[in-house]
C-alpha cells in the first residue's frame, strides 16, 4: 500500500475454487480447506483431495471401485449390496421357493444345499 503497510492476501477471492469440492477458509497470511464427505485435505491443507475408500478393503465378498468422491462394491456371485454399501449373503432358501423339492434348503456362505429327505437324492 502507499503507506508501506503490509495487509493479509485473500487467497479465496484470488483463486476462486482453489479448494474444489471443498470450502476455501481465509486466514491470517494463508488458507485453508474444508473438505466434504469423501475427500480429504492434503497434509498443509491447500487442496481438497479424493479418498481411496477401497483402501480399506469395505466390500468384504466383492470387488472395491473407487469412485471421485465415494466407491461402489461389485458383488461376487451369491452376494448382494447391502444398506451401508459392503456384500452380504443372499439367502437363496428364504428367496427363491421350490430349490430343494423333495428335501430341505440350507443357506451356506454365498450357495446353497438341498439335503434330500430319506428315499431320495440329488
Amino acid at each position: 500500500t502507499p503507506t508501506g503497510q503490509c495487509l493479509d492476501r485473500n487467497e479465496c477471492l484470488e483463486n476462486p475454487g482453489i479448494c474444489n469440492p471443498g470450502q476455501c477458509i481465509d486466514m491470517v497470511g494463508s488458507y485453508r480447506c474444508l473438505c466434504p464427505n469423501g475427500y480429504k485435505t492434503t497434509r498443509d491443507q491447500s487442496m481438497c483431495v479424493d479418498v481411496d475408500e477401497c483402501e480399506r478393503q469395505p466390500c468384504g465378498n466383492g470387488t472395491c471401485k473407487n469412485t471421485v468422491g465415494s466407491y461402489n462394491c461389485l458383488c461376487y456371485p451369491g452376494f448382494q449390496n447391502s444398506h451401508n454399501s459392503d456384500c452380504i449373503d443372499v439367502d437363496e432358501c428364504s428367496t427363491q421357493r421350490g430349490l430343494c423339492r423333495n428335501g430341505q434348503c440350507v443357506n451356506t456362505l454365498g450357495t446353497f444345499l438341498c439335503m434330500c429327505n430319506d428315499g431320495y437324492e440329488l
